[in-house]
C-alpha cells in the first residue's frame, strides 16, 4: 500500500489497451528518444471551477497567452515521432510528488474525469479547447480519494494476477478482486484516504499530459514520462486573486523605518501576505525586507496599515529608491512593484518637523495691547476679528438675562441665541 500508483485506474488501462482501427502500426518510426512538452501552458489565474450543479463551463481553459481577440489553449508536442499517439490528460494536485486530484475535467473527450486526444499529424501537436474543471464538494473528498485508492490496488492486483481470465476481468472479476481486498487493507486505504483528505487544497490543481505510442499490435502500450503543468487558481478562491497595489498614503520615508503607512489593494488574505521591500544593485545582488502589521492591520482584505522596515544602510547620505510590493505567503505570488524612496536619518527629521510644526494665525499689524485700556484686536486666524473699543466696554458686546435664583448673567451672543431659539421651539411644541 505504501507504493500505491495514484495514477493507475482501470479507465486509463481501457483507453490505452483497446485496439484502435485507425491506427497504422507501420506508418510510425521513432527517430530518437521520444518525449512530451508543454508547448502553451494553461492561463493559471481567472479560470473558475465549476460545481455539478451549475451546468457546463462557459468556455475552456484558456491557454497562458490568450488574448480577447486571439484565443490559445492548453497544447502539448510530442517530439522525435511521429505516428499514432494518444495523450491522456489528468488533474494532479500540487503536491511533490503528486496525486490524483479528487476534481475532474470535463469536456467533449472526456469522460470520467480523464480527458484522450488522439494525435497523428505531422507537427505531432495536440490542442485542448473544451477543458472544463468540475469542482467536487468538500463533503465528498475523503470518499472520493478512498475510491481512487482502492482502484489503484485493485489495479495492481490485476497486474500481478495472470491465472485470471478475460471474463474474470468483467464486473465479476471486480467483485472477486474485491473480495480478496483483506479487512486489514481496508482499514489502512480508510486511514490514508482521511490523510489525504487533510492536505489536499480543493483550490488549485494542475494538469499531467501521459502520451502513450501505437506498437505493432495497435494498442497504445508504449507510455512515454509524463509532463505536468504550472498550477491552475479556481478564480473564486480566496488566495487566487491577483495581487495589486492601489495606492499607498505615504511613498518615502526615514532611513531608520517606522514611518506608518496606509496601503489600499485588491482583495487579500490578512494572514497569507506580506509587505516586501526589496533593492537590487548592479551585481545583481537582492536586500529585502519586510513591512510590520499584524492580522488586525489588515482592514477587511483591501487596506494594510504597517510600519517601514530600516534600510541596511544607516548612513545613507542622499536619498535611495527601492521597491515595494504584495507577496503571498503560501504561493510566492506577487504584485508589480512602486517605488518607495528612504531620505537620510536628518534630513527625514528635517522634513517631518516642518511638517508638523505648528502655523499660528497672523494678527493685522496695527494691533495693539496696553495695559490701561486692553483695547486692540482679537484675532479669529480667518483675517477678520472683533473690534474693542478703548474704554473696555466688552460688555456691551454680549446680552445679559436673569435666571430664577441666580441673578443677571452675562452670556456670550451666540450662547444666548442659541437658549432663546431652544425657548421659542419648546414653547411652540
Amino acid at each position: 500500500m505504501e507504493n500505491i500508483n495514484h495514477y493507475t485506474s482501470l479507465d486509463i488501462d481501457y483507453v490505452i489497451n483497446y485496439p484502435d482501427v485507425n491506427s497504422s502500426a507501420p506508418g510510425s518510426h521513432f527517430t530518437c528518444d521520444p518525449y512530451i512538452e508543454i508547448i502553451e501552458q494553461p492561463k493559471q489565474r481567472g479560470f473558475r471551477f465549476r460545481y455539478g450543479c451549475e451546468g457546463p463551463s462557459h468556455g475552456g481553459l484558456p491557454g497562458v497567452s490568450s488574448e480577447k481577440n486571439k484565443k490559445s489553449f492548453p497544447t502539448v508536442k510530442i517530439h522525435n515521432y511521429i505516428g499514432p499517439a494518444k495523450v491522456v490528460v489528468q488533474l494532479v494536485t500540487i503536491d511533490e510528488p503528486p496525486l490524483l486530484h479528487v476534481h475532474s475535467l470535463v469536456g467533449r473527450q472526456c469522460k470520467n474525469g480523464i480527458c484522450v486526444v488522439q494525435i497523428d499529424s505531422e507537427d505531432m501537436t495536440a490542442s485542448f479547447p473544451n477543458l472544463g474543471i468540475l469542482h467536487v464538494p468538500k463533503k465528498d473528498v475523503a470518499a472520493i480519494i478512498e475510491e481512487q485508492l482502492i482502484k489503484s490496488w485493485l489495479s495492481d492486483l490485476k497486474n500481478g494476477n495472470n491465472s485470471l481470465s478475460e471474463e474474470e476481468e468483467g464486473e465479476d472479476g471486480v467483485e472477486l478482486q474485491q473480495k480478496e481486498l483483506q479487512k486489514e487493507d481496508k482499514e489502512r486505504i480508510h486511514r490514508e484516504a482521511q490523510n489525504q483528505t487533510k492536505y489536499m487544497d480543493l483550490s488549485v490543481v494542475r494538469l499531467m499530459f501521459t502520451p502513450y505510442l501505437s506498437g505493432s499490435d495497435g494498442k497504445f502500450t508504449h507510455r512515454l514520462s509524463s509532463v505536468i503543468s504550472d498550477p491552475i487558481y479556481d478564480s473564486k478562491a480566496p488566495n487566487a486573486s491577483s495581487l495589486r497595489i492601489v495606492r499607498m498614503a505615504k511613498t518615502a520615508g526615514s532611513v531608520v523605518g517606522g514611518d506608518e503607512v496606509f496601503l489600499l489593494c485588491d482583495k487579500v488574505q490578512k494572514d497569507d501576505i506580506q509587505v516586501r521591500f526589496y533593492q537590487e544593485d548592479e551585481s545583481g545582488n537582492i536586500w529585502e525586507a519586510f513591512g510590520k502589521f499584524g492580522s488586525a492591520d489588515v482592514h477587511r482584505q483591501f487596506a494594510i496599515v504597517f510600519k517601514t522596515p530600516k534600510y541596511f544602510d544607516m548612513h545613507i547620505t542622499k536619498p535611495i529608491s527601492v521597491f515595494v510590493q504584495l507577496r503571498r505567503r503560501s504561493d510566492g505570488e506577487t504584485s508589480e512593484p512602486k517605488p518607495f524612496i528612504y531620505y537620510p536619518y536628518k534630513e527625514a527629521k528635517k522634513k517631518n518637523e516642518k511638517k508638523w510644526q505648528k502655523t499660528f494665525p497672523k494678527c493685522p499689524d496695527d494691533y495693539e495691547d496696553t495695559a490701561e485700556g486692553h483695547g486692540g484686536i482679537y484675532c479669529d486666524g480667518l483675517g477678520g476679528g472683533l473690534q474693542f473699543s478703548q474704554d473696555n466696554n466688552i460688555p456691551s458686546y454680549f446680552r445679559t438675562f436673569e435666571l430664577p435664583g441666580c441673578g443677571e448673567i452675562k452670556k456670550p451672543l451666540a450662547v444666548y441665541n442659541h437658549m432663546v431659539t431652544t425657548q421659542d421651539i419648546r414653547s411652540n411644541m
